[in-house]
């Protein structure tokens, strides 16, 4: 969607007294993307414009594998979006499984542009950009796979294990 488009909108919800936007998004951190190459001009743009418009921003989606390649501009859209220690944030995250087969079966293009097999990495290394940016992510996991193993059940419970051994908000 334009930005000009976008700010129409802020326009409008801020008179008629909004002092929130929600950015309604699969994946927030893919404005202006090509692709799955995230537009960090795109991105910034967005929310420096809408944040002289009003004092908080929140979305409703990320992955981790966009937040990866975002990590240098993280705590800038954290400041941009009016969200800190004391107002953090918290966008839907799909965690989903913590197989790699289960995600090279079903999910092959989440972890993009990493390979699944690459995904629990994934995962803590964006859980670890994120809660540093005060964003505490609702996962959501996916059970009962047609074909699940005991092996792909015990992986994710694995990665859920180093989640919270690193103390992971979400």
């Amino acid at each position: 969607m334009p930005l000009s488009t976008i700010m129409k909108e802020v326009k409008i919800n801020k008179l008629a007294g909004a002092r929130n936007i929600d950015l309604i998004a699969e994946d927030v951190m893919l404005y202006g993307a090509k692709g799955i190459n995230i537009n960090k001009e795109a991105l910034l743009s967005l929310f420096k414009r809408i944040s002289r418009e009003v004092p908080s921003i929140t979305f409703n989606h990320a992955s981790f594998a966009s937040v990866l390649p975002a990590k240098n501009i993280i705590r800038e859209l954290t400041e941009l979006s009016g969200h800190g220690a004391d107002k953090p944030l918290f966008p839907q995250v799909g965690l989903e499984s913590g197989s790699p087969r289960i995600m090279r079966k079903y999910m092959s293009g989440k972890s993009r542009p990493w390979r699944p097999e690459e995904w629990p990495q994934v995962v803590k290394e964006a859980m670890s950009i994120m809660n540093e940016n005060y964003w505490y992510p609702c996962c959501t996991l996916i059970i009962g796979f047609p074909d699940e193993t005991e092996d792909d059940i015990i992986r994710t419970l694995e990665l859920v294990d180093d989640l919270r051994s690193m103390r992971a908000k979400a």
